[in-house]
């Protein structure tokens, strides 16, 4: 007889944060590592762990204005890591691009 297992599926998960420096204007990035998650996650659960990352990650941004922050879950280690690599990429691309048209202004 097959015993039902009550084993919580598991998400690969990291945070982002999109910020501008107080003093100096300009935009930067940090991603977390890649952790995991219980799934389903609820909404106060989430809330929970991008609150503790914050606040783990406090020296780095105390200086620092949140533009945005969020979490990104998938279903395997190597989608996080590829998806990770690709969105910091695409950051650093766009925030090169507001630089590069911000010197360019008359």
């Amino acid at each position: 007889m097959l015993q039902k297992s009550n084993t919580t599926s598991v998400k690969y998960s990291f945070v982002f944060f999109h910020l501008i420096d107080k003093c100096f204007g300009k935009e930067s990035t940090i991603v977390t590592g890649i952790f995991n998650t219980p799934d389903p996650l609820t909404i106060d659960e989430e809330y929970m762990i991008l609150d503790d990352t914050q606040a783990k990650y406090n020296a780095y941004l105390s200086d620092k204005n949140i533009l945005e922050r969020c979490m990104m879950r998938f279903d395997s280690y190597a989608e996080a890591s590829q998806e990770k690599k690709s969105l910091k990429s695409e950051i650093q691309l766009i925030i090169r691009l507001k630089r590069k048209n911000r010197h360019q202004k008359p």
